[in-house]
C-alpha cells in the first residue's frame, strides 16, 4: 500500500505533465512541482531505516544549534570585517569584478560561506590580493583556520 502511494503520486504527475502539454517545465510550474513533491517525500516516514535516520538526525540538531550560532556570529564578524576593508576595491580588479567578493555584506557573507566550504578559495584569496596587497592572505588563512576549528569541534 506504501508503494502505491508513491507509485500513484508519480503517475498522476506523469498524467498532469500529459495534459498539460507535455514533460516540459516553464519558469510557472516551479510551485506546481514543488507541490506533487510531498508524496514522494512520505518514503521518509514509510522506509523504517529512512525514518530511523531522520529521527536520529531530528535528535542530533539540537544539540549542534549553539557551534551554528557562534559560527554565525564570526561568518558575520569577518563580513562586517571583509566589507569594511575591501568595499570599492574590486572594480579596480584588470580581471573584471568577481562574483565571490565583499562589496555589500550579503556579497560578504556568501563569499565566506564559498571560503569555508572551500570552494575556489584560492581564486577568491588571489583576486582580494590582486587589488589590495599579500596582508590580504592573512586574513584569508585567519579565517580558513578559525572555521575550521569551529566546525571540527
Amino acid at each position: 500500500p506504501r508503494e502505491f502511494v508513491v507509485g500513484i503520486s508519480f503517475l498522476a504527475f506523469v498524467v498532469s505533465r500529459i495534459v498539460a502539454g507535455g514533460i516540459t517545465f516553464s519558469e510557472n510550474d516551479d510551485a506546481w512541482r514543488f507541490v506533487m513533491t510531498f508524496p514522494i517525500c512520505r518514503i521518509f516516514t514509510q522506509v523504517k531505516r529512512t525514518r530511523h535516520l531522520l529521527f536520529t538526525l531530528f535528535q542530533v540538531i539540537p544539540s549542534f544549534l549553539a557551534v551554528f550560532a557562534v559560527l554565525l556570529c564570526v561568518f558575520y564578524i569577518f563580513g562586517i570585517i571583509g566589507t569594511s576593508l575591501f568595499v570599492g576595491k574590486f572594480e579596480s580588479d584588470p580581471t573584471g569584478v568577481p562574483v565571490a567578493n565583499f562589496e555589500t555584506l550579503s556579497r560578504s557573507l556568501v563569499t565566506l560561506f564559498q571560503l569555508t566550504v572551500g570552494e575556489a578559495w584560492h581564486e577568491v584569496m588571489y583576486s582580494t590580493i590582486r587589488v589590495t596587497s599579500w596582508a590580504a592572505s592573512g586574513i584569508h588563512c585567519y579565517l580558513c583556520t578559525t572555521i575550521s576549528l569551529l566546525s571540527l569541534n
